[in-house]
């Protein structure tokens, strides 16, 4: 696995061998002021099919040095443009607005997967995390008066 730093973005790069795909995950370090997502869905795409700027173009009926101005950020492209350039590249876009997901219903079926003792342990545990945490938070507030 290689890494690199571009535009505020910690990329790196590896290979699912088994499913025979490359994997490009970006951890965000610092706010960037340019979209970046959809520059990451079109190099991943183009990467995961194996083509190159060239084949994607051709491809998606643009030039290379338009997918090259997309995957650097230096362009943003339409929807319309992006979900042509993901389909030349073997992907769809899907969108959707939903609610944003408090992680509720998933812990409750996770908990519900523990043994009971397990599920008492950890939740003991935390509450003294949370405890301590918390008379820590109040000394250091009580220091700055």
């Amino acid at each position: 696995m290689e890494s690199s730093r571009h535009h505020g973005v910690d990329g790196v790069d590896g290979v699912d061998r088994e499913r025979n795909l490359h994997i490009h995950r970006y951890r965000y370090i610092r706010m960037v002021a340019t979209e970046t997502y959809s520059r990451h869905l079109i190099r991943t795409a183009r990467r995961n099919a194996g083509l190159t700027q060239v084949e994607l173009a051709r491809r998606a009926r643009t030039s290379q040095a338009a997918v090259s101005a997309y995957e650097s950020g230096r362009r943003s492209p339409s929807v319309e443009t992006l979900c042509r350039i993901l389909a030349a590249a073997g992907f769809e876009v899907r969108m959707r607005l939903v609610e944003p997901d408090r992680h509720d219903a998933t812990r409750a079926i996770a908990e519900s997967l523990l043994p009971t003792e397990e599920l008492d342990a950890f939740n003991e545990r935390e509450r003294r995390r949370v405890s301590r945490r918390r008379a820590g938070t109040s000394e250091a507030s009580a220091t700055r008066v």
